[in-house]
């Protein structure tokens, strides 16, 4: 079902839109991200996501290696019968 919007949240979007245009840098990235990349807000930043992404893969290795032990425990219970 399509929302009808109002004129009003039709002229804010116009806005924005048109602000978006003429200043595209506005939103494009923090702070942090137009540093010099020797300044250490910028070097912890990136030692962070580097931390977060080494915990989802360690996360994901766990779970394969728990799937991957009960696949085969299940296959050597079924040649065992």
């Amino acid at each position: 079902m399509m929302r009808n919007y109002t004129q009003k949240e039709f002229i804010i979007f116009l806005a924005l839109l048109i602000a978006n245009l003429v200043s595209p840098t506005a939103i494009f990235a923090c702070s942090v991200c137009f540093q010099d990349p020797t300044v250490s807000a910028t070097i912890g930043l990136r030692w962070g996501v580097l931390f977060l992404l080494g915990i989802v893969f360690a996360i994901l290795t766990f779970f394969t290696k728990f799937f991957y032990n009960i696949h085969k425990r299940t296959r050597m219970l079924t040649e065992n019968k």
